[in-house]
């Protein structure tokens, strides 16, 4: 048995790299003396399998890490990676160093720098670190980038470059004016615009394909007819059209100022203008100078088409709409807008040298303002104005005869929807507190009853559809007329 353990001996020492007597050094460093041969060379070749893991995980960590250099980081991951407790007081940037014992062969140390505490104590402190702190900048307001330090140059488009160099070329630029602005010459002075608006070519080629979608006014195209829809509804629903807003508002209003008699366009444009009012992601607030001239002269155009026989009216009756939209929704943070927009609508109501179809957009953008408007607005200029319109009635030209057919109808059903909402008040407001209202500026204010009784006078068996059951415990006789 003893030949038989020495060729063990042997031929372990041959295999391993670590030896018994390296068993033995470490077990007394680790308060275990006395440790027999035969324990220490049954450890030796699991210690070192032990140790063969650890380093191939560590070298795994060191290839992901596209390093050369194994590092005792490494070391700890593979450690945690096999659930070992890491190594404590070795993580460093530098690899380890270790020095032999003297007198000795196989006993090496890490080697530790002496450190004087009085050089300690004397070295200046370090620099406070930068409190952590945040703050903000506008990235686009309204789809234009500001020209700040924290925002990428338009034209070079690199958001890494530090404030420090975008000042330095902020500087230049300023110097050597950049040929790709466009200027403005207006009474000989020479303005630049201080931002370049830069569009991508997808937001371009989206801008053409809108634009061309909503120009196409060919009849009996099914397929033109299909790209328009979706045209529409994607400008009233996708996301990320801001910086296109500007453009589309520009395009209404220069579209709608060239072709005032082209009619399948300006409806394709008023379409247009209410996708764009409904659509929740954009912020239309700033461009309703350009779209409120657009639908108003949609509304009160002197002729909107070629032929007088041609459907206007269904393009003033969207444009009245459109403009009670605008009016109910931008009214509270603009209180001056529905006021203006009243004012021109009077304007060209009560002007008598306007033809009968302005009139008849004035009459349909105040009646879809709501029923104060024809009470305050409209009922009181009624009889002056039943006066002009009656003659046009009995036109021999039948296309005027039609237009006043028209404003008489528009005026009836303004009329007798003030009435149902009147009937529809009255219910819950006592029969005493009721406002009177006039029909004539000259004459004296009516109280209900009688306002119907003289509105009956005007429109006749007309106005009945609009007065079910109104005033049937006060004058029932009113009814049977």
């Amino acid at each position: 048995t003893q030949s038989t353990w020495g060729k063990v001996e042997s031929l372990v020492s041959k295999m391993s790299v670590i030896d018994r007597e390296c068993i033995k050094v470490i077990s007394e460093s680790c308060g275990i003396p006395n440790l027999s041969d035969e324990v220490a060379l049954a450890i030796a070749p699991d210690a070192e399998y032990r140790v063969r893991e650890i380093i191939q995980e560590a070298l795994k960590f060191m290839r992901h890490s596209k390093r050369e250099r194994m590092t005792s980081d490494d070391v700890s991951n593979a450690l945690r990676l096999l659930n070992i407790s890491p190594l404590f007081g070795y993580s460093s940037p530098n690899p380890a160093q270790f020095a032999c014992a003297m007198g000795t062969q196989d006993l090496w140390f890490p080697v530790d720098k002496d450190l004087d505490l009085k050089e300690i104590i004397a070295a200046p402190l370090p620099k406070c670190p930068i409190e952590t702190s945040f703050s903000v900048h506008w990235l686009a307001i309204d789809g234009v980038q500001p020209n700040i330090p924290q925002n990428p140059l338009p034209d070079s488009g690199d958001a890494s470059a530090g404030p420090k160099k975008r000042k330095a070329d902020d500087i230049e630029s300023e110097e050597k004016p950049s040929k790709d602005t466009t200027t403005t010459t207006v009474g000989g002075a020479e303005f630049k615009p201080l931002v370049k608006h830069v569009l991508s070519k997808e937001l371009q080629l989206y801008f053409d394909n809108i634009t061309n979608a909503i120009k196409t006014t060919i009849d009996g195209a099914e397929g033109q007819e299909r790209l328009k829809q979706a045209a529409l509804r994607s400008l009233a629903s996708d996301p990320g059209l801001s910086q296109l807003l500007p453009y589309f508002c520009q395009f209404i209003a220069q579209e709608v100022t060239n072709n005032t008699r082209h009619l399948p366009l300006l409806m394709n444009l008023m379409k247009m203008v209410r996708a764009l009012l409904i659509s929740p992601h954009l912020h239309i607030e700033p461009y309703l100078h350009h779209l409120i001239p657009s639908v108003l002269t949609c509304m009160v155009g002197k002729r909107l088409c070629i032929s007088g026989t041609d459907n206007h009216w269904a393009l003033r009756d969207l444009s009245a709409k459109l403009t009670a939209f605008l009016c109910k929704r931008f009214g509270s943070a603009y209180p001056d807008i529905q006021p203006r927009i009243t004012k021109t609508l009077l304007a060209a109501f009560l002007d008598k040298n306007k033809p009968i179809t302005t009139h008849y957009g004035a009459v349909q953008g105040l009646a879809a303002l709501g029923p104060a408007v024809v009470q305050y607005l409209l009922l009181p200029n009624l009889t002056t104005y039943m006066l002009l319109l009656e003659p046009e009635r009995s036109n021999p030209n039948p296309i005027k005869r039609l237009e006043a057919d028209k404003c008489y109808g528009a005026l009836l059903m303004a009329v007798g929807s003030y009435l149902r909402w009147f009937q529809t008040t009255s219910q819950t407001i006592p029969r005493k507190s009721l406002q009177t209202v006039s029909i004539h500026p000259d004459l004296q204010p009516l109280h209900p009853a009688q306002l119907y009784s003289a509105l009956h006078d005007i429109f006749g068996d007309h106005l009945l559809p609009y007065t079910e059951n109104l005033y049937a415990d006060q004058a029932p006789s009113m009814l049977i007329l």
